[in-house]
């Protein structure tokens, strides 16, 4: 895919707070810079300790690399820890 070849498509662990809102509340951080979610991958069983936070893979769709580093930053900022991981479609 060339979206993914050109680092536009690209897919981050997300450790969200297992609290209700948490997931709300990181994709309305993505809406606001303007990241377009393609999928969303939530099970809270995978986690190996629920009682602090849950990994969500998120894949987005931006619209250049500094577009990129704006999201993960904005998701780093508000206190989320995110680790890339390859592009899931």
């Amino acid at each position: 895919n060339g979206l993914i070849q050109r680092g536009r498509v690209f897919t981050v662990s997300v450790r969200v707070p297992d609290k209700p809102g948490q997931l709300a509340k990181m994709t309305s951080i993505a809406a606001e810079h303007k990241a377009n979610i393609i999928r969303i991958d939530h099970n809270r069983w995978v986690s190996t300790n629920r009682a602090q936070a849950v990994e969500v893979g998120v894949t987005f769709e931006s619209f250049d690399a500094e577009h990129k580093k704006e999201i993960m930053n904005a998701l780093t900022d508000a206190g989320f820890s995110l680790n890339e991981i390859g592009a899931r479609l």
